[in-house]
């Protein structure tokens, strides 16, 4: 264990205590050279998210630019997920073609996509970081299926 100076491609630098092998601790040293800070990370997420009109994150501030990278790659994959529901309940709506589908089982496939359209403006809304370090390999339909 050894106290480095890591600086940050922002420019700020800090002292920080680093374990494990010397290699280990000089590519921590050399990789902080091309990533921000995580003060800067949060600020320039909150900026970016304010303009998105999304909800600010709360953590600290390392789970906060961490959180809003994972939101910002997950909310294309949730807004394709609800085009396609909006899609499908328009079809239902206007009623099945073909008379197979009985208005019964129209009306059940239609609340749950209903349900699956809350479920993701519910999603959007999430402002615990952790929610969406946790979430970050997920697929939009398993987001959904995990949300309560």
């Amino acid at each position: 264990m050894a106290w480095n100076t890591i600086t940050w491609a922002c420019g700020h630098s800090e002292e920080r205590q680093l374990y494990g092998k010397m290699t280990e601790r000089d590519r921590t040293v050399e990789n902080a050279l091309n990533h921000n800070c995580p003060a800067c990370r949060a600020t320039k997420s909150a900026d970016a998210d304010k303009a998105a009109g999304l909800p600010a994150l709360q953590g600290s501030e390392k789970q906060i630019g961490w959180a809003s990278e994972c939101r910002a790659k997950l909310l294309p994959l949730l807004q394709a997920q609800s085009d396609r529901g909006l899609v499908i309940i328009a079809r239902l709506d206007a009623g099945d073609a073909d008379g197979k589908a009985s208005a019964e089982k129209i009306a059940v496939e239609r609340a749950k996509w209903v349900d699956v359209l809350a479920k993701i403006e519910k999603i959007k809304n999430t402002t615990k970081a952790g929610y969406w370090i946790d979430g970050r390999n997920f697929s939009a339909a398993e987001l959904v299926v995990a949300a309560r």
